[in-house]
């Protein structure tokens, strides 16, 4: 009853602020109600959860940049390289690869301290769902902004 409680004044809380928050501070919303309702996460793991939970966003994330941005070089910068600097270029997204297994794994033991093992496996499912479903509304929301402009 008193995790129901918990969940129903989180709730409370994140749809108040939603009204007047940004697109990515909704989803932010949505992503944390969704992931402690799944996991059914009780206040005082909820309190210990979080806050490794968004160090290991923020350091992911980071690592993500960094290999998007290796990612979006073009055919034409490519073939304007030396295969040095393309040695150079592939051997730092592979370090940036390992740098996010190692940072995984550091997170790993992390959540395990501080959660059973099954809500630990239970969260990479969910994280996993919360992703495709945040994805699916993007692309949901492009095809409708598209269909939007043909009306025009």
């Amino acid at each position: 009853m008193k995790t129901f409680l918990w969940l129903c004044t989180l709730i409370l809380i994140i749809g108040g602020t939603m009204t007047h928050a940004q697109p990515n501070e909704k989803i932010e919303a949505w992503k944390i109600a969704y992931i402690t309702k799944n996991l059914d996460l009780s206040p005082a793991e909820a309190q210990k959860f979080w806050p490794v939970y968004n160090a290991y966003k923020a350091e992911i994330e980071d690592i993500q940049k960094r290999k998007n941005t290796i990612r979006r070089g073009s055919r034409r910068v490519i073939q304007a390289k030396s295969d040095a600097e393309l040695e150079q270029i592939a051997d730092e997204y592979i370090d940036l690869s390992v740098r996010q297994a190692d940072i995984q794994a550091t997170y790993h033991l992390e959540l395990k301290k501080i959660l059973p093992i099954r809500k630990v496996v239970l969260f990479y499912k969910t994280e996993q769902e919360v992703n495709r479903k945040i994805l699916e509304e993007i692309r949901r929301r492009q095809e409708e902004r598209a269909q939007n402009r043909n009306r025009r």
